[in-house]
């Protein structure tokens, strides 16, 4: 992330993931732009449409397959329905605001569904409330572009991805798990 350029670059790493439907889905947060997919380390086929995203998995070994989101993000066009925060003084977020989430497979069938990836003869609807995926997570924030004491800052959950942290240019506060 950048406070002063209010832009945050993202990598989001998945291992062992598994989609019946050979579809893996995430619910995006406004703003969030996905610039590539990967599955075990191949370019991967994906559909974004308003806030969904759907990658092609294929057919997954036992052991599950490893998904690659790179993503990247304006904080500037943050408006006051946003509550995470970012400028040079530091700031506060939560990851639900800034961070793909992957979601169970809870799909519906719809071929009027205009999410369609070439090779598949449906397209998947996600369900508005579909539920995050609870795994053990592990989270990295490099701050870029200010001197700051600690400029990697880390955490774990293992819960759904959802966890806040916050950093102050003058207090350097330690991350907080919510």
């Amino acid at each position: 992330m950048n406070p002063r350029e209010r832009k945050l670059r993202g990598l989001l790493i998945m291992v062992g993931a598994r989609a019946d439907q050979g579809v893996v889905h995430a619910i995006l947060p406004p703003g969030v732009r996905i610039e590539k997919t990967s599955v075990q380390c191949r370019e991967a086929d994906s559909a974004v449409e308003g806030r969904r995203l759907a990658i092609e998995v294929g057919e997954c070994p036992p052991q599950g397959c490893a998904i690659e989101v790179t993503w990247s993000m304006d904080a500037s066009a943050w408006g006051l329905e946003t509550a995470s925060r970012l400028d040079e003084t530091g700031y506060w977020l939560r990851a639900t605001d800034v961070m793909p989430r992957l979601v169970a497979e809870r799909i519906l069938r719809d071929r009027s569904d205009p999410i369609q990836l070439a090779d598949r003869s449906s397209s998947s609807r996600l369900i508005p409330e579909a539920t995050p995926l609870s795994a053990n997570w592990r989270w990295i924030v490099r701050i870029d572009g200010v001197e700051t004491e600690r400029s990697i800052r880390r955490g774990r959950i293992a819960a759904p991805l959802e966890f806040a942290d916050i950093w102050s240019y003058e207090s350097r506060q330690g991350p907080t798990g919510s």
